[in-house]
């Protein structure tokens, strides 16, 4: 008949082009044991994310029975001229007619909501296959899904991003609370929402069936450093704003902090730190006006901010954190004996105490002469909106005191500065309103450097030299002021420190192992530490020594006493800072100052001189109280041992300029650095709140540390092998000249009484100064002339 000739043709054309007889594995259908070869399997039950695994049929008809329907279907259909195209089409709203019969329609709606339907277009994309044919899989509508597939998903994309538009929509004015209070999670959950195409797109995209079930701790929900041209690449692809917007942000960010920084100002104690920064300029094309160069400049932060009772407990502590001792496992462990004295004058701590902090815009001024600072002082006023008005600067002259901290060298030119303007017309030019401070980071390293110079010796002697080359610790055998020389010279000082007091222990427990000690009670421990400190690292211990006949002296062992009694010095200091008791600090002092006296750091012997005569003589109980409290140390994370210089914090600060937050290009010159540099605070909360926000803060934000006992072990060896913990009367020192050592504090206190240091400072600082208030020329506007 036609219509068998008909249909023969259309099954022969299958046939050519996939073989249905071959390509289905029958043995996987559970319903029909000798299914009819040529019937495609319908079911519902269906995985339409698998590749090339059979779909298996959960009709109750077999096969047979539902081929021979089919086919009378389509003989009928045929007979009446109707195409199973033509069919489809009008009953899928393509025929007006059809669209308002209710029987068409009601057949229509039983397909639309029908289990079969995804599976029917499942199959029309790819027909299925038995997994063993090595036949290509027929194309079906495979092309012609695809592209409705795409269209599909443009229009419902559009629609998505259209309502995540309104909730990613950035405000013209935004602040640190806008940036710092955004969460991820929570934004994540609300865009999941309200596009859920786009975000199993992007979520499929990035993470794999297989990465999911793999993976069970990492998140591809997950930034920082992008160059302009990376930035540009993502905004030409639609996914982050310009480069230009950000820097316009950025812009306002700063603009916004320079404002908040003068309001606290009116609220809060504040001061200035400023420190030099040298930033090289590369230029990308080089002409006579375009070159590179070296660029110096200074960069500003505003910041809101006895011995011997410590000493015993630093060598308690040395005993204590020993690994042969171990300290969690001892019966005594909570006993208050072995808690840390009480603080001299601490510093409260907590969040609430956090110190903050607001860097100004970095300028081109290299702070290389007396002139340089003074128009450093007059930049930094400007920005504070201090200066540029009568009513401001009378304000600031006759109300307020403000402290300006720095190294050394900065302190040092400011108060020649004090010196050279004394005879202004005003207390405003005078400069009456500023109260110098050094900062503890800088007076740290001349410490260190001091020790360093006092016991180095040569690798013959038993001095430093001979514990650098011993444990292989290179680059210290000269001082440096470059590069991480004072982080391993500090390293460096404890590890010779730890290793000498040990053996101190050994000797005054009379053990031969620190573990034996376990067995000593709290009060014990603590009479113990006492009487160490006593006979091996005290001023009296060296007195006991010196008042020997000379004949009798041990060279050595006197030498060992000085340096555990210097080195603990340094150590309680530094311990003192961490924790916040400035009490402590300025119980050094006198100290500090007989060291720097007899160690020739003349300069800053000058620096505590002058803050023994401020604390003591000349300023205020406030300006004293302001200065402990606010003007040596910050805590930006709250925490009762995580206080720290503010001189330190200021090269933190240079650091993020020069390196963390770097700003690279052929564009990038002072004036940028001004502008940007007051928004590195909030970019740096922006930072950290980004980290906490995708978990990558898990990394640490430290370097480990590797362990120190095989060092301090190897150190105790060589000192055992020595005997220089050992008492032998009329034993002379080894090595060299070189490897004498002298009490610098003892000399120092001398050279205080008997020479003309005192006199010499005093008559320095002794001159006239005005008292004049002259406001004329600068209501006139010629302040500045």
């Amino acid at each position: 008949m036609q219509e068998d000739g008909f249909w023969d043709e259309l099954l022969a054309r299958d046939d050519d082009e996939d073989d249905w007889d071959t390509d289905i594995e029958y043995d996987a259908c559970p319903t029909s044991p000798n299914p009819d070869p040529s019937t495609p399997f319908i079911g519902s039950n269906v995985n339409l994310d698998q590749n090339d695994s059979d779909i298996v049929s959960d009709s109750d008809e077999p096969l047979s029975a539902i081929t021979t329907k089919i086919k009378h279907v389509l003989t009928q259909m045929a007979a009446m001229g109707l195409s199973l195209p033509k069919f489809l089409h009008a009953i899928s709203w393509g025929d007006p007619g059809c669209v308002a019969d209710s029987q068409v329609r009601g057949a229509r709606t039983v397909l639309m909501n029908s289990k079969e339907l995804p599976l029917i277009l499942h199959n029309w994309w790819k027909p299925p296959r038995s997994a063993a044919s090595h036949k290509s899989r027929t194309k079906a509508a495979n092309n012609i899904m695809e592209n409705f597939a795409h269209k599909c998903l443009r229009s419902v994309l559009d629609q998505e991003l259209d309502m995540v538009s309104e909730i990613l929509k950035s405000l013209d004015d935004v602040s640190e609370e806008f940036y710092t209070s955004t969460k991820f999670g929570d934004l994540a959950r609300e865009f999941e929402e309200v596009a859920p195409t786009l975000w199993t797109l992007l979520r499929k995209s990035a993470y794999t069936d297989k990465q999911e079930k793999r993976n069970s701790r990492k998140n591809p929900d997950k930034f920082r450093g992008l160059s302009a041209k990376a930035f540009d690449t993502l905004h030409a692809l639609a996914i982050t704003m310009s480069h230009k917007w950000t820097a316009d942000h950025v812009a306002k960010l700063s603009a916004a902090a320079m404002k908040e920084v003068t309001e606290l100002m009116e609220l809060f104690p504040w001061l200035i730190s400023y420190d030099n920064i040298n930033i090289p300029f590369r230029v990308f094309s080089q002409r006579l006006d375009n070159k590179d160069k070296f660029g110096s400049g200074v960069a500003a932060t505003v910041s809101y901010p006895h011995v011997h009772r410590r000493t015993i407990y630093e060598v308690l502590q040395i005993l204590l954190m020993s690994p042969e001792f171990d300290f969690k496992t001892y019966t005594g462990c909570d006993s208050p004996l072995l808690h840390p004295p009480p603080s001299v004058h601490a510093l409260p701590h907590g969040p609430e105490h956090a110190t903050q902090q607001y860097m100004l815009g970095s300028v081109n001024i290299p702070e290389q002469s007396y002139a340089d600072n003074e128009r450093v002082v007059d930049e930094l006023l400007h920005q504070l909106g201090l200066s540029g008005a009568l009513e401001k600067e009378q304000r600031l002259a006759l109300e307020k005191i403000i402290v300006w901290l720095g190294d050394q060298l900065t302190v040092e030119r400011l108060r020649g500065l004090f010196k050279y303007r004394s005879q202004d017309a005003n207390s405003f030019d005078r400069l009456d309103w500023t109260v110098l401070m050094y900062g503890w980071l800088h007076l740290q390293m001349v410490f260190a450097n001091s020790l360093h110079k006092q016991y180095l010796g040569t690798t013959a002697g038993r001095g430093l030299m001979q514990a650098f080359t011993l444990l292989g610790r290179k680059g210290l055998g000269s001082v440096s002021t470059r590069g991480p020389f004072h982080h391993h010279l500090k390293e460096a000082l404890t590890h010779v420190a730890e290793a000498h007091l040990r053996l101190d222990w050994l000797a005054v427990g009379s053990v031969d192992d620190l573990a034996e000690l376990r067995n000593c009670t709290p009060d014990e421990l603590v009479a113990l530490a006492e009487r160490l400190v006593n006979e091996h690292a005290s001023s009296d211990a060296l007195e006991v020594m010196d008042s020997r006949p000379e004949e009798e002296r041990d060279e050595i062992k006197r030498s060992t006493i000085l340096w555990n009694r210097d080195v603990l010095h340094y150590i309680v200091l530094d311990e003192s800072i961490k924790n916040g008791d400035v009490g402590l600090m300025e119980a050094m002092l006198p100290m500090l100052l007989y060291r720097f006296t007899g160690g020739r750091n003349s300069k800053y012997a000058i620096e505590v001189l002058e803050l023994l005569q401020g604390l003591h003589k000349e300023w205020p109980p406030a300006v004293c109280n302001f200065m402990q409290e606010h003007g040596w140390l910050v805590n930006f994370e709250g925490k009762r041992n995580s206080f720290l210089p503010i001189d330190m914090a200021q090269e933190h600060n240079i650091k993020d300029i020069k390196v963390t937050y770097k700003s690279e290009g052929p564009n990038i010159q002072w004036e940028y650095f001004k502008k940007l540099h007051p928004a590195l605070r909030v970019i740096r909360q922006l930072g950290k709140h980004m980290e906490n926000e995708f978990n990558t803060v898990t990394c640490g934000m430290k370097h480990g540390v590797p362990k120190k006992d095989a060092d301090i072990i190897l150190l105790q060896s060589s000192y055992y092998a020595a005997k220089v913990h050992e008492d032998i009367p009329g034993r002379q020192r080894v090595g060299s000249k070189h490897d004498k050592v002298v009490d610098i504090i003892s000399k120092g206190a001398i050279k205080l009484q008997t020479s003309c240091t005192i006199q010499r400072w005093q008559a320095a600082r002794n001159f006239r100064r005005s008292h004049e208030e002259d406001w004329e020329d600068i209501s006139n506007g010629n302040g500045d002339e």
